[in-house]
């Protein structure tokens, strides 16, 4: 009896970080709607709130909760987490960023009317 089995587990557990990187921005689609104004990752806190197992299907979602502007610079605060294949929230978490603010276009104008 594998040592996983014996402390009632049913496959491998998954360390925490790894289920933490799947909160990173590259795992979501993030990137694609922010485009090319990222300039650092500048902080990431988590709360673990299941287990996860080897062959467990994880769904990373990154939402935003809060924008700061500072200057030509803008802080983007999200809400992250992460559910498994039976929609079991399984990390739950907060990542901020620090963004170019970039000029408003036509098109921006037009979205908030």
């Amino acid at each position: 009896m594998s040592s996983t089995r014996r402390h009632g587990h049913t496959a491998p557990v998954v360390h925490g970080l790894q289920v933490f990187a799947f909160s990173a921005p590259g795992a979501t689609l993030f990137p694609q709607y922010i485009g090319d104004v990222f300039l650092t990752f500048a902080s990431a806190s988590c709360r673990f709130l299941k287990e996860v197992h080897a062959g467990d299907t994880l769904y990373p979602q990154l939402e935003i909760t809060k924008l700061t502007t500072q200057g030509d610079t803008g802080i983007v605060t999200t809400r992250a987490t992460v559910h498994n294949q039976r929609g079991e929230l399984v990390l739950d978490g907060e990542h901020t960023y620090s963004l170019k603010v970039r000029p408003r276009t036509k098109s921006d104008e037009s979205i908030d009317e």
